[in-house]
């Protein structure tokens, strides 16, 4: 078994109570795509980018077997190109 599905409970980040998949299943897939959005998120996009530690950004530990795509509208994309 490669993980699944868990519960979040009690997240500091919104939505405090969510299902997640673990990273076994997202790089499990062949084509991952991650979808970001607002300015919020540049932060995070770039460190994700710079490979920084997966529990403090968990997308920079996840990896299509084919492909991975990052969909990015201009804000989250503001800090990521420099």
């Amino acid at each position: 078994m490669l993980g699944g599905a868990v519960a979040v409970t009690g997240s500091p980040k919104p939505p405090s109570q969510r299902i997640s998949l673990t990273w076994p299943v997202l790089n499990s897939a062949r084509h991952v795509a991650l979808l970001v959005a607002g300015a919020e998120k540049a932060e995070a996009v770039r460190a994700a980018h710079d490979g920084v530690d997966p529990w403090e950004v968990p997308a920079s530990a996840v990896r299509g077997l084919d492909s991975t795509t990052w969909v990015l509208d201009e804000a989250a994309a503001g800090r990521a190109a420099r």
